[in-house]
């Protein structure tokens, strides 16, 4: 009777341990340290293009989106054609306030982290070295 009960208590054990724990969620909930609202990233970079990227903490994209959109007022500056400042900077703006908004999703949930992957490169396996 002991023995089968300890059979039972161990094989419990056993299935719950190998049982993903769907009680422990890494997705970040509005009210969690790190949480990024999407609605607010979209808001930071309505006002200055890419600030929303900047604020769920992706820099370079952030940059990147700033300096595009200087660069559509540079180009429309100097050749002179306020539909290309227009059609460019208001491009650059919706895509911007687009992509923040869909990156502070992203970052909340992949659980506060932003993994960044090259399309068509496989992420290497870490491998040990004797």
């Amino acid at each position: 009777m002991k023995v089968e009960r300890a059979l039972l208590v161990f094989g419990l054990v056993g299935l719950f341990l190998c049982l993903p724990n769907f009680a422990i969620s890494k997705e970040l909930k509005p009210g969690d340290p790190g949480y990024k609202d999407p609605a607010i990233a979209a808001l930071i970079s309505f006002v200055i293009l890419g600030g929303g990227q900047i604020y769920v903490g992706d820099i370079t994209r952030g940059l990147i989106f700033l300096f595009a959109g200087y660069a559509a007022i540079f180009i429309g500056a100097l050749l002179i054609s306020w539909v290309i400042f227009w059609v460019g900077w208001l491009a650059v703006g919706i895509y911007s306030v687009y992509d923040a908004y869909n990156l502070a999703k992203k970052y909340n949930a992949q659980g506060g982290k932003l993994k960044v992957t090259e399309v068509g490169v496989p992420n290497p396996e870490p491998t040990m070295a004797f």
